[in-house]
């Protein structure tokens, strides 16, 4: 039986279509109708029964063999040609067919030859020897990669197929992609050449949920081999049964195992034991979401009305395809849109990810509502955000002018589903479905415009308090922002000093820590207010939070006066962006000092004095040694 099984009669040549097994031997004989020939170029398929062997055996190789000696006798004028139908281990006495030259084709000569055909099938039961499935994710409605390593029981030639059964189905049937280290064995049997392409392809067929990878032409898996491969898939919209909490198991969704099956060759008859895929996979379980911990915002500066710049950081848990939609909300007071438009640029400096959005087909744009205080971002072709992944999106914004309540920013997505398989859409089927990501609130707060820089220390020290002597006042402070070269620093409150101070006495020495120097620079002394003004040379950068030190040489005053508090103030050159390349001056506030300093309370003394001498034998030679240390300056007119 079987679609070619019309072209066959029995030995006899009587009707019916039967095959002649040969008593004694392991051959049978097919003998074609002589109103029929068996065409060439096309496949002629044939079925029939019998009886395994009781036992194992090793597997067969069916071998067929025949002789066609052609042409009508003499060379023209029959109206029979003749075939020759030879035993397979007997070739010397064939048997001889007559059959209607009309029904032969047209060149004889092609057709009926001496040449002797030769054909062996084997059909070998493959099995599956070792196997695993897994998955790289476990999220609802997600995109999904299936790692899948398998061990079969026999070599496999070109053209023999894997099918893998009871996978949580596709929408449709068509190509899906195939990768991993092995991919390169497979191509897509029966797939059109569309996007996802033939080779390194696997296809799924709807009606019986049968995924199929076709071994290549040119190509054979050696027995033994382990193969590994992935293959892109789409998780469930809810969870298995293998994480399902309900009580009652028949409210969860059903749990589909995988399976495997090895069809040999495209000849084959033999179906293939199918065996269960080790491996719990397609489970779900995880809802698709951004990282409520690594999902975060932050911002350069709080200056009321500077510029600055605003950082989304999103770590989504499941892939986000191209035409993905991010909207950005709770941005009141962000003032970032290109005047006019909608249109809010993305940085595209190192680090950030802005050239992988677009709008209005401009790639580094996102789309500003202000009624909403919304900025919309999406997707562009080629680009994804994969899953754990820090993409960074940094935005250039002014500041609102006055302090506000600090903004929380919430981040959500959505994504309407892939209507046509193109590059945009992932591979294949394994694009994915429709999936919304619900408002999660990002880590951090900005736009609160409340920061002016501070000074965060001030204290005040000096080398001596004897009236009239040189001293060295120290003032250590600590700046919020970061304080560029060019920073104008004043230094007030130095009352009655310097009276007489000679022009050398300007060079101020400042340091900075951790991490800075010294340096020396020259100060004017502003007698009226008692003050130093001095300009953060080149090459001077005050980091926030580091401590500048400011060294200060004068001469105390003769009357003793209360402790003076030191006033400090700025006009700062900081930077409004990473690196010091957009700055803006800004004032430093005045702010007091800590510390006793200019009291002028400790009189001239000598802090210690002694004589020795250097024997006590009388009327012998002798050396008095007198030492002391002074408070004060000893010079020659003391």
């Amino acid at each position: 039986e079987g679609p070619g099984a019309e072209h066959f009669v029995t030995l006899q040549g009587s009707l019916g279509n039967y095959i002649q097994w040969v008593e004694g031997s392991s051959m049978a004989i097919l003998v074609v109708d002589r109103t029929k020939y068996v065409p060439a170029g096309t496949d002629t398929i044939i079925r029939f029964n019998m009886t395994n062997p009781w036992v194992p055996i090793p597997p067969s190789i069916l071998t067929i063999k025949s002789t066609c000696v052609g042409g009508p006798p003499g060379g023209q004028g029959s109206a029979l040609g003749s075939c020759y139908i030879c035993d397979v281990n007997n070739c010397e006495n064939p048997k001889r067919y007559d059959f209607p030259v009309q029904y032969m084709e047209q060149d004889c000569g092609r057709l009926c030859t001496n040449e002797q055909a030769f054909l062996a099938i084997p059909d070998v039961n493959v099995t599956l020897t070792s196997g695993s499935i897994g998955e790289s994710s476990t999220v609802n409605n997600a995109q999904n990669t299936l790692f899948l390593t398998l061990t079969p029981s026999y070599m496999l030639p070109q053209g023999s197929r894997i099918i893998i059964s009871d996978l949580y189905p596709l929408e449709r049937s068509g190509p899906v992609c195939v990768g991993g280290r092995d991919a390169h064995l497979f191509r897509c049997s029966g797939c059109p050449a569309t996007p996802g392409g033939v080779e390194n392809s696997a296809y799924y067929e709807l009606s019986s949920g049968e995924l199929t990878l076709t071994v290549r032409n040119g190509t054979v898996v050696p027995l033994g081999t382990t193969l590994e491969f992935t293959v892109g898939w789409v998780n469930p919209p809810t969870i298995s049964r293998t994480n399902c909490i309900e009580r009652n198991v028949l409210l969860c969704p059903p749990l589909l195992l995988p399976t495997i099956r090895f069809i040999f060759s495209p000849t084959s008859f033999v179906l293939g034991e199918t065996r269960p895929l080790p491996g719990n996979v397609l489970g779900g379980g995880t809802t698709e979401a951004f990282s409520a911990i690594t999902s975060r915002v932050y911002e350069h500066n709080t200056l009321p009305g500077k510029s600055n710049i605003v950082t989304f950081e999103l770590v989504p848990n499941i892939k986000l395809l191209p035409g993905t939609t991010i909207t950005l909300s709770g941005l009141v007071g962000f003032d970032a849109a290109t005047p006019g438009t909608d249109q809010v640029p993305l940085s595209t400096t190192v680090g950030s990810d802005g050239a992988c959005f677009r709008y209005a087909s401009t790639h580094a744009l996102g789309k500003w509502d202000p009624a909403a205080n919304t900025l919309t971002l999406t997707i562009a072709p080629g680009c994804s955000l994969n899953p754990s992944n820090v993409t960074r999106v940094a935005v250039n914004v002014k500041n609102p002018p006055t302090a506000q309540t600090p903004r929380t920013i919430t981040a959500a997505a959505s994504f309407e589903k892939c209507t046509a398989c193109v590059p945009a859409c992932g591979c294949g089927l394994a694009a994915g479905p429709a999936y919304t990501l619900a408002a999660q609130a990002l880590v951090g707060t900005v736009l609160s415009a409340a920061g002016t820089p501070s000074w965060t220390l001030l204290e005040a020290s000096e080398s001596t308090a004897v009236p009239g002597q040189s001293n060295l006042v120290t003032l250590r402070v600590r700046a919020s922002a970061v304080l560029l070269p060019g920073t104008s620093v004043t230094v007030a409150g130095l009352n009655n000093t310097l009276s007489d101070m000679p022009v050398e006495h300007r060079n101020l020495t400042i340091t900075t820590s951790p991490g800075g120097g010294s340096w020396v620079v020259v100060a004017p002394f502003e007698r009226a207010g008692a003050a130093f003004t001095l300009t953060l040379p080149t090459g001077v950068y005050v980091g926030a939070g580091a401590t500048l030190s400011i060294t200060m040489p004068v001469v105390n005053g003769v009357a003793q006066q209360p402790s003076q508090s030191l006033q400090v103030s700025a006009v700062a050159k900081i930077e409004i962006v990473p690196g010091g390349l957009v700055t803006e001056t800004v004032s430093v506030g005045v702010q007091g000092s800590t510390g006793s300093v200019l009291t002028f309370s400790d009189p001239p003394r000598l802090l210690r004095k002694s004589i020795t001498e250097m024997t006590r034998v009388g009327g012998a030679y002798n050396i008095l040694t007198v030492r002391m240390t002074p408070n004060f300056e000893i010079d020659g007119s003391t």
